[in-house]
């Protein structure tokens, strides 16, 4: 009946030199956008997608957490495995004796790699996983002499695209700060496209050999780049956004005044009037004030002193009044709209979903508690649901991501005696639950068994 129109389309729509570059790489078959060769849906929806995700608050508050727990920041520590094998699950050792530990750390030192980096470069990695369902890792390897170095460097997903082959061809992706052409040209860097669990696609000129490894979501049709989980909240992302927005606008508008009263207009002289009694005088009333007013400022004076806080001596900022010519005082209503139990519904809808998807719960987030709070008990057991249905397949993935790798890396510099071992990330999840288990346990010793008859 309004008309009501989706508001998120016009977010991610192209500028006009970014449609016509996009028009003029698909007339020609070079490159493949996000979303297919239609204008307006292709990396214009992966600006929408990076500026949603950093305006909900939900998704952050769980993008955090999972940051903290799974990899334990950007600098989280690592254990050394035996290297997990991709798509099989092996009955690994937890940890290897220290000596092949050392054997592995002083391998990785001599080629430019400390293990603070794993969760370093894992983070972004993630990050841009979640987003837009794909991340982009390049892997670069310079051989020095007799010497070897390995450097890698997270991708932005907007920042990638696939340049177009024939089925079976060798992918490329392009790396572009700008998806458009500068005086006729089009700068972007090209590099061979690799994938977790198949041999590596190398380019090597001279000394340099470099690859762009691409994990990817495919959930849908497309078979070149992968899609978020997040696509089925995204209204719902944009919904929290806005009504956070929404709070923002209200808390700082100019319209302080919930109303306004408009009274009659009265004669005055403001010559002789004295608003203190009925005395005249052309410079001074024989009260002794020099101040006067309108009976319209009376009027309001009187008002104000009945009606707030403040009373004669302060600003009514909740009361305004008006003039006019009608007989009898009319309230008019300014009220905006603050309806809080609407707010308050929404909101914690959207950050149901959206917890929902990213499978965090809201208590772990602190963004949601029970109303007398969650013993010991109930949280460790949410610590031990979300690190078994989240937490820990979330770690594997990336374990064996850098595994293979590492694995990768070894071929190329024919070090095969050091293609046994992986990385494992620190479980932070046991200590927690250990500790709120005891904290509880001390909690119900300290209970009084009388008083809680």
């Amino acid at each position: 009946m309004f008309g009501l129109k989706n508001p998120i389309p016009p977010c991610y729509e192209e500028t006009e030199d970014v449609t016509r570059f996009w028009k003029q790489a698909n007339g020609i078959g070079k490159l493949v956008p996000y979303y297919g060769n239609h204008d307006g849906a292709s990396h214009g929806f992966l600006r929408f997608l990076r500026d949603i995700t950093e305006l909900s608050p939900s998704f952050r508050a769980c993008l955090t957490w999972m940051k903290r727990y799974a990899f334990g920041g950007v600098m989280g520590t690592v254990d050394i495995v035996e290297k997990p094998i991709p798509g099989y699950e092996l009955n690994r050792e937890e940890s290897l004796p220290e000596d092949d530990k050392d054997k592995f750390i002083e391998f990785l030192a001599s080629i430019g790699i400390t293990p603070v980096q794993f969760a370093k470069y894992t983070c972004p990695l993630f990050q841009h996983f979640r987003e837009s369902g794909n991340a982009y890792l390049r892997v670069r390897i310079v051989k020095v002499g007799d010497d070897w170095r390995v450097s890698f460097k997270p991708l932005h997903y907007r920042r990638v695209c696939y340049e177009w082959t024939k089925p079976g061809e060798n992918r490329s992706l392009v790396y572009s700060e700008s998806w458009r052409f500068v005086d006729g040209q089009f700068k972007g860097e090209k590099y061979p496209a690799s994938y977790v669990g198949e041999d590596y696609n190398w380019r090597k000129v001279g000394d340099v050999w470099e690859t762009v490894v691409h994990v990817a979501n495919f959930i849908d049709e497309s078979d070149w780049y992968g899609r978020p989980d997040i696509g089925s909240v995204v209204d719902w992302m944009f919904s929290e956004h806005k009504l956070g927005e929404h709070s923002c606008k209200v808390n700082s508008t100019e319209m302080t005044s919930k109303g306004a009263f408009a009274f009659k207009r009265e004669y005055y002289d403001e010559e002789t009037d004295c608003d203190h009694c009925e005395g005249q005088g052309s410079e001074k009333c024989d009260c002794g004030s020099k101040k006067r007013q309108t009976p319209f400022q009376k009027k309001v004076r009187v008002l104000r002193t009945i009606t707030t806080n403040e009373g004669d001596y302060g600003q009514a900022k909740s009361l305004a009044a008006l003039e006019y010519d009608e007989d009898a005082p009319t309230w008019y209503s300014m009220q905006i709209n603050r309806d809080s139990k609407w707010f308050e519904v929404q909101i914690k809808e959207a950050a149901a979903r959206i917890h929902s998807v990213e499978g965090v719960p809201r208590e772990l987030t602190k963004t949601e508690m029970g109303k007398s709070g969650l013993g010991g008990n109930q949280l460790a057991n949410l610590f031990v649901m979300t690190d078994s249905d989240t937490v820990a397949p979330v770690q594997n993935e990336w374990e064996t991501f850098w595994s293979d790798v590492l694995n990768n890396v070894c071929e190329v510099i024919e070090r095969d005696d050091m293609k046994e071992y992986g990385i494992k990330f620190k479980d932070r999840i046991t200590p927690v639950v250990q500790n709120l288990k005891m904290l509880n346990g001390k909690q119900e010793n300290t209970t009084d068994p009388e008083r809680d008859n």
